[in-house]
């Protein structure tokens, strides 16, 4: 749901946000699929996807796996997947039920540059990583339990038919990570002496580091709630309203514990701390930097009407949500208790779209968002709501029976109170704390073309120019013009009928990495391609990222 429409069910992402819909079973038909994914760091990806109607279109059963095994940015990161998805539909009653259970598992190691400083003082990049435990500086693993159920079906309201859709769902999310970071780093001379000290950052691999600070964190989430949605249209004389609400409610439990331990160097005479890790520790037991158990309720209600008059050329949108928040938050480390925290906000979001012709329309819309905030930040002090607001104009053409389409688009977007991980000189450390606000404005343009039934063409090109209330370049965020190309062929007659060949471009202009516009990461080009097949009711697909 792109920009400000985002307002209704996305009140925390001003860009927008991404319209999720789970992988339900399909009565209709039986299909399957099989999609092979390749690509730079050796990523390599599979998902297998199979649906079974039965009992004469009334039910369906469906099954899809992920497997994904690879490395992120830098030589020896690791981001591997594994997940598993159930899904089982009926009809019932004049509508659908269906039950959804998931669980995966996901595995990232994050490291740093295998640099370090050599006993002569000169940088050297020869340490061999094979002498780490997992040849990086922090290891991430999480799994996650799943579960929804649901059921839909039309109804009678005010004389008219409406579409009802009731969800329920459970999550449990379960994070360990371990953290390397050094306690204290030792300067050697060519002969081995010691000739200074101090805490400076470095990764494990530095050779001057004499101990080390290991930090165990676990934290599990359980999240459980669902909505209820309406949807359905009333006539009142020459206007038609489409209204859609919804009622949201979810409970979250969340619990943090936190361990440290200090370890001695690593050395060529014991290279793998998993080996025997309790000889490397300098305490038989770990301290208890973090005991913290959160409990957390929200509801949020949301409605909007979409009015179409003039036989559907003007349509005029408003739009409203309420989020109630309220969170309790116990400290079992220090034995202190939070009272009771309620944050309540509104938001609005209007807009109008207009028929010029029957190929081109203009529209404009504002949407707001916001996303509580609670507590202290790194320094002590309270942390204010995140805020931000949206306004967008353009114009879209759909021409050619559909085979031509496009928009050209203008947006600016504040965002208010932003937090960032930020390094405090005085301190030594990097804590979040809040960064002042974020201005965006750009413009960004699409089109997609068919010539022929067998090619599609689509193009995109948009241009950003953003920053901070302190004037600087906001993180990550890329500058200037970034586009994107793809074409793709289908093969609809003779002996390659049923494959598909396809290639895509894409450019990513320079950003910022730490708010300093001396410092930028170079753009970065990408080539993508797919060949996919079809054969019946089966779907392959072959897809290479570079």
């Amino acid at each position: 749901i792109k920009g400000p429409a985002g307002t209704i069910y996305g009140a925390h992402d001003l860009g927008g946000v991404i319209n999720r819909v789970s992988k339900l079973a399909n009565p209709s038909s039986t299909f399957g699929s099989v999609q092979i994914g390749l690509g730079s760091f050796d990523l390599r990806r599979a998902v297998v996807d199979y649906n079974r109607a039965f009992a004469d279109g009334a039910a369906a059963v469906r099954a899809t796996a992920l497997f994904q095994d690879g490395e992120v940015l830098t030589r020896g990161d690791r981001n591997d997947r594994r997940a598993i998805q159930l899904a089982l539909t009926w009809k019932v009653g004049g509508g659908r039920l269906w039950v959804l259970p998931y669980y995966g598992e996901n595995e990232t190691m994050v490291g740093t540059a295998p640099w370090f400083i050599d006993a002569t003082g000169r940088i050297s990049t020869d340490f061999d990583r094979r002498f780490s435990y997992n040849q990086n500086d922090a290891r991430n693993e999480d799994t996650r339990a799943f579960g929804e159920v649901g059921y839909q079906r039309p109804i009678e309201l005010f004389g008219t038919t409406w579409n009802l859709r009731l969800v329920g769902r459970y999550t449990k999310l379960e994070f360990a990570d371990r953290l390397y970071n050094p306690r204290t780093v030792s300067f050697f001379h060519s002969a081995g002496a010691v000739i200074s000290g101090g805490n400076l950052s470095s990764n494990w691999s530095d050779v001057r580091i004499t101990a080390w600070t290991v930090r165990d964190q676990d934290e599990t989430l359980d999240y459980r709630g669902g909505f209820l949605d309406l949807v359905g249209e009333i006539g009142t004389g020459p206007l038609k309203h489409t209204i859609l609400t919804s009622l949201q409610v979810q409970r979250r439990d969340k619990y943090t514990r936190r361990v440290t331990n200090n370890w001695k160097a690593l050395s060529y005479l014991f290279p793998v701390y998993e080996a025997n890790p309790a000889q490397f520790r300098t305490s038989p037991t770990d301290a208890v930097a973090l005991d913290i158990t959160t409990l957390q309720d929200a509801y949020a209600w949301s409605i909007q009407d979409n009015m179409a008059m003039f036989d559907g050329r003007l349509n005029l949108v408003l739009g409203a949500r309420y989020d109630d928040i309220r969170d309790t938050q116990a400290d079992r480390r220090n034995n202190v208790f939070f009272r009771n925290r309620k944050n309540t906000n509104w938001l609005y979001n209007y807009g109008a779209t207009f028929d010029l012709t029957s190929a081109i329309t203009v529209y404009a819309q504002h949407g707001e968002t916001y996303q509580a905030r609670g507590g202290l930040d790194g320094l002590g002090r309270s942390i204010p709501n995140e805020e931000g607001e949206v306004n967008e104009a353009g114009i879209k053409l759909s021409a050619l029976d559909g085979r031509l389409s496009g928009g050209l688009a203008f947006f600016e977007m504040e965002q208010r109170n932003i937090l960032e991980q930020t390094f405090i000189p005085s301190l030594n450390v990097a804590l979040l704390v809040p960064a002042g606000n974020i201005e965006v404005r750009g413009w960004e343009a699409d089109l997609r073309y068919q010539p022929l039934p067998e090619l599609n063409l689509i193009a995109a090109v948009g241009d950003l120019n953003s920053r901070t209330s302190a004037g600087t370049l906001p993180r990550n965020a890329p500058q200037k013009l970034n586009y994107q190309l793809f074409a793709k062929y289908d093969f609809k007659r003779g002996p390659l009928a049923g494959f598909g060949i396809g290639s895509g471009y894409s450019y990513t202009s320079e950003r910022a990495v730490e708010g300093n516009p001396n410092f930028l990461l170079p753009g970065n080009h990408e080539w993508n391609g797919v060949v996919t097949y079809q054969r019946g009711p089966w779907r392959f697909h072959l897809s290479v990222a570079n």
